[in-house]
């Protein structure tokens, strides 16, 4: 399988994410306090030294994409997660470029630029989404990546029903939490966020099971 867009990427973003903490650093004064989390009305709650909080968030995308590069390595259907190299690579580098930004939203945030850390991220995470959704129709049987059911890794009438119909609902989804990130003020862009989860994590889950239901040669071990 071919993951090294993955790992070119990946590795920039890195970069860029050290670089960015580098020139934060310069202008920090040494017992700062910068921001790793915030509410969902873009406050910030949660502090770290300077040193862990322009150093956390990269060390993370480093451990991160690690994982991503060698994981396939384990996976017994191989060939067919060869054939979705693509959807991978293209879906890792998504995440991967999610954590960048949060990197770089800390890093303003620390300086004090007025930005609302928040609603970006939640409207990122609806482009994940999105993206996601675009990937997954392409994506073949295999046990490490995708919509992955008792019942779609013993169909493939299953798999593919479950991966064209769970698409269009991460898109949905994720185009639903986009909007809400600018548009639903405060903490009730929360409930927006519960109600997304829910409907990607248990529409996939009950059409896998009713396409699998429905297909003669499905496996029942």
């Amino acid at each position: 399988m071919n993951r090294r867009p993955l790992l070119a990427a990946g590795a920039a973003i890195i970069g860029v994410m050290l670089l960015a903490s580098a020139w934060a650093w310069i202008q920090l004064p040494a017992d700062s306090q910068v921001p790793i989390h915030f509410d969902a009305s873009g406050q910030a709650d949660g502090f770290a030294s300077k040193g862990w909080g322009l150093l956390l968030t990269p060390l993370i995308g480093i451990a991160l994409l690690s994982l991503l590069y060698f994981i396939p390595l384990a996976e017994p259907r191989s060939a067919n997660l060869a054939r979705s190299a693509s959807a991978y690579n293209a879906v890792c580098i998504a995440v991967m470029s999610l954590l960048g930004v949060v990197q770089l939203l800390t890093v303003a945030s620390a300086l004090g630029w007025p930005i609302n850390a928040a609603s970006a991220i939640f409207a990122l995470v609806g482009v994940l989404f999105m993206l996601i959704g675009l990937a997954l129709p392409r994506v073949h049987s295999n046990f490490i990546f995708g919509i992955r059911t008792p019942w779609t890794l013993t169909s493939e009438r299953s798999w593919a029903v479950t991966h064209l119909v769970g698409g269009w609902v991460f898109v949905i989804a994720g185009a639903i939490l986009a909007v809400a990130a600018f548009t639903i003020p405060g903490s009730s862009i929360a409930w927006v966020l519960i109600a997304v989860i829910t409907a990607v994590a248990v529409i996939p889950i009950v059409v896998s099971y009713l396409a699998w239901r429905t297909d003669p040669f499905r496996s029942h071990s």
